[in-house]
């Protein structure tokens, strides 16, 4: 029994430290230098389609680097259950 709590809290601790480490990652990952020639044109697009009146997609999205966060954090709540 007391091997699979501390087991149980060893995991718990790791997840945790995983779930911070993707989203700090995806944080770098946005606001990396090599990223300003398409955070430039997103930012052309951006204007022209407000100026149009039509919305735009946040950046990670347009850009394709958006990672699905909460999901994977209810996946890792499902199994800690």
């Amino acid at each position: 029994m007391l091997f699979r709590r501390e087991f149980t809290v060893y995991a718990s601790k790791a997840v945790d430290r995983l779930m911070r480490n993707i989203v700090q990652t995806a944080s770098a990952l946005q606001a990396n230098k090599w990223l300003a020639g398409a955070r430039l044109i997103y930012d052309v697009v951006r204007a022209k389609r407000s100026a149009l009146g039509l919305s735009t997609k946040p950046f990670s999205t347009w850009a394709g680097l958006d990672l699905d966060i909460q999901q994977i954090v209810a996946g890792q709540k499902r199994r800690n259950c």
